[in-house]
Formats: structure tokens, C-alpha cells, sequence
């Protein structure tokens, strides 16, 4: 009726720089960095895909008038295990999984899911919804269509995205760190120099540590990172 084309473009699983929140992929990942898989990794795949090669499927869609849907995945769908072997070669401090955990393991992924969330105060991602639609799967899907009528292609590398991601997530991670150490630290400062305004009856040694502490504080916090 309106004469318009309509063009859906369905992406996998994106990763990538730039979110202001974690994604659910974001949220497996960061589990990944920080260990919460070295002992075992689900025998999952990944539907991968960069946000800017999401970003690119939108753009072409709109500018050649694209109808229909069009997948936007990597050609590769690379397993969980896949993925943190690529995380170990960008950051050797993230540690492979020793083994593939066995597809009979799978009904107690959630029970995993709770224990990794409190060892490791990640979010949890493994709801019973979640694992009643993966266990004894694996997610196949073809960019054939996106490529012959948009001209659409995954620029991104499977490296090189998961290398952005890892940067972007640990630089939220500091910002999180900054803002709550800042505000303890802050609070801290306020207690010694109300203290140090009380200790008429400390001892000089007392009171000129407390004088120093302030002075060098100044109430600012420079937190350092190590990347």
C-alpha cells in the first residue's frame, strides 16, 4: 500500500566495541576473561558477527532497496572452546578451557551458571529457558543472500573483534573500579580530616602522618590500569 520495500536484516550473536551495556554475548565473553570456563566449556557454537559489519548490513540494505531477510553472520560459527583459544592468542592471561565439557553435563549448565556467578561475580546468562534451546544443538546459518543481493561481506575478523571487545570490556570495567574506589576514597579523606581537626589530644607523630596523608590525597583519586 505504501509502496515500501521491507528489509529485515537478523544478525547472530555481536560483539564488538561501542555498547553501553552488556549484551548477553558480552556477558559470556567477559565470563570467559575472567575464567569462569577454565575448567570446562559448554559444547556450544557461536553465531558470531561484529556490531560495524551489523552496522554495514543496515547501510546496504537501505541504500540498494534490499526486501527480505538478510543474515548477517560470519562464514564461520565458531564453537565456545574456539573462541577462548582465540581470547588466549590476543591475551595470554586469559586461559583456554582444558577440555569440552561432555553433552551429558549439559541438563547441569544452570547449577554451573549460579556457582560461576557467585566465584566470579559475572552476570548470570544460563536460565533454564536458555539451556532447554542449545543443549544438543548446533547454530548453522548462511550470509549467502546478504552477500548476492546486498554485496555484503563480514569485514571484522573473528581476532580482531574479539580483540575490541576485550578492550571495550575492560575499560568498563575500570570506569566501574574508578567510580567506586573514587567515591570510598573520597569518603575516606573526609573521615581524616575530621579526625585530624579532632586530634588535639593525639600524639604529634599521630597527627603529622594524618597532615601528610591528607595533604598528598588531596582527595583525588589516579587509578591505573594493567592491561
Amino acid at each position: 500500500e505504501l509502496k515500501l520495500n521491507l528489509a529485515t536484516v537478523l544478525p547472530g550473536q555481536i560483539g564488538g566495541p561501542g555498547f553501553q551495556r552488556n549484551t548477553p554475548t558480552l556477558d559470556q565473553i567477559e565470563a570467559m576473561m575472567s575464567g569462569a570456563f577454565r575448567m570446562g566449556v559448554p559444547d556450544l557454537n557461536m553465531l558470531y558477527v561484529d556490531v560495524r559489519d551489523v552496522a554495514s548490513a543496515h547501510l546496504l540494505a537501505a541504500e540498494r532497496d534490499g526486501r527480505g531477510r538478510f543474515i548477517a553472520v560470519n562464514d564461520e560459527a565458531p564453537t565456545w572452546r574456539r573462541i577462548m583459544e582465540v581470547m588466549h592468542g590476543i591475551d595470554s592471561r586469559v586461559k583456554p578451557a582444558l577440555l569440552t565439557l561432555p553433552r551429558a553435563m549439559n541438563p547441569f549448565l544452570v547449577h554451573f551458571d549460579w556457582l560461576f556467578s557467585m566465584v566470579y561475580g559475572i552476570q548470570r546468562t544460563a536460565s533454564p529457558e536458555v539451556i532447554g534451546t542449545v543443549i544438543g544443538r548446533r547454530f548453522n546459518a548462511s550470509n549467502r543472500r546478504a552477500r548476492e543481493v546486498l554485496g555484503w561481506a563480514p569485514k571484522v575478523s573473528l581476532e580482531d573483534s574479539l580483540r575490541d571487545t576485550m578492550a571495550a570490556l575492560r575499560a568498563r570495567i575500570a570506569r566501574d573500579l574508578h567510580d567506586e574506589l573514587g567515591g570510598l576514597l573520597t569518603a575516606a579523606n573526609m573521615d581524616l580530616a575530621w579526625l585530624q581537626g579532632r586530634s588535639v589530644t593525639m600524639e604529634q607523630e599521630v597527627r603529622d602522618i594524618l597532615e601528610e596523608y591528607v595533604a598528598e590525597s588531596g582527595g583525588r583519586l589516579e587509578l591505573e590500569v594493567i592491561e
